[in-house]
This record gives C-alpha cells, structure tokens and sequence, in this order.
C-alpha cells in the first residue's frame, strides 16, 4: 500500500456526530462554570470513575463480597485497581488486578488499564512492547481508549510500533466513531485540517 496517496476520510470514518448527538449545550452550559473554577478537571480521561485511594478499604471489601459468592467480580477489581493507583504505596497491586482481569475474563477494559500501566511505568517496569500487545487485546474488542493509545504510537512512532500515518488515523477513526473518544476526534479534526494524508477539509474538520 502507498502511503503516500491522499486519501478519502471516507476510508477511516463515518459521518461526524451531530451536535445534538454530543450533547453541545450541555457542554456550552458547563464552560462558564468550569472556567470558575467550579469544576474540577479529571486527572485522566479514562476510566470514567477514578476513585480516590480513600475508597480502597470500601473497595476491598467490595470485590471480598463479591468473591464470597463465587462471582467473576470484574467490575468490582477493575474499580480497586484504579483506586490503587491512587496510593503510592500500593500502585503495585493495580497492575495485578488488571492483568487477572484481562487474563481470566479477556476484559477489555482491563487490557488496556494494564497496557496503560506498563506504557507509563505505573506500578511495574514500563514496557512499551508489551503495552502494545494489551492496548492490541482491548482493541480488538473495539476499546476506544485502546485504539487511541495505538493511533498514538503509529502517529508518533515512539515505543515499540514504527510512525505509520495511515494506521494512526484508522486507529483514531474507529475510536472517534459515535462520539466515543474526544482525543481521537480532534486527531481526526487536525488530520483533515492540515491535509497530507487525508484530503483537506475544513468544514468537516470543524465538525468533527
């Protein structure tokens, strides 16, 4: 395949979402007061919930519960992973957590937690190749966050993938599909306001 070929956006994506499928005066609503200070801003954009290391005894005796009655209880050590992540002391356990969860129960969710643990070095040694291989797990169950953190290592050819455009921006497609990622919406965005490998198009850059 050329990858020098100025290709159709077509080719990655679907129409952008709507601004009533986003939700825009919501959005429009909330600026104002986060620009006051009123709302905090998430130290990560993924997972959604990111308890606080406060929450761990909780948690534990969540996922104990859970356990006591023979259940799979992968949402329950997802969330404790998290919180774990929280706790300097404790990081070490989230990893673990994670990886049970992925191997076990093949979650996607946990796949890509424990390959963003071993692309940063959080709670075990960074390893970018094997960071690959999880963020490839969750992404082919369609993770969005998964498939953006590919897109990123094609885009940048850092780690263990070497810089390929063309698949960065399928990876970003598919993650930006329905809203789903807004990191791989404005990849989208910047792709086809820029040019080069997509056709140049501002109205739809603008929208995406």
């Amino acid at each position: 395949e050329d990858e020098n070929i100025v290709l159709d956006w077509r080719a990655f994506a679907a129409e952008p979402p709507t601004e009533e499928s986003m939700n825009i005066k919501n959005l429009r609503e909330r600026w104002p007061r986060d620009d006051a200070g009123l709302a905090s801003i998430p130290r990560r954009s993924w997972p959604e919930r990111q308890p606080s290391a406060l929450e761990i005894p909780q948690l534990k005796e969540s996922l104990e519960k859970c356990m006591k009655e023979k259940k799979s209880c992968i949402q329950e050590r997802f969330v404790l992973a998290t919180a774990l992540l929280d706790d300097p002391l404790r990081s070490f356990e989230a990893p673990q957590l994670y990886e049970y969860n992925a191997i076990k129960f093949g979650d996607a969710d946990s796949a890509c937690a424990f390959g963003q643990c071993l692309q940063y070095g959080t709670g075990i040694e960074e390893n970018d190749e094997l960071a690959t291989k999880w963020y490839f797990v969750a992404a082919a169950q369609a993770h969005p966050q998964a498939l953006y953190a590919l897109g990123a290592y094609y885009y940048c050819g850092d780690g263990f993938l070497e810089e390929n455009e063309v698949l960065a921006l399928r990876c970003f497609a598919q993650a930006a599909q329905n809203a789903q990622h807004p990191g791989a919406m404005f990849m989208l965005a910047d792709a086809l306001l820029e040019g080069g490998i997509l056709e140049t198009n501002t109205e739809l850059a603008a929208r995406w």
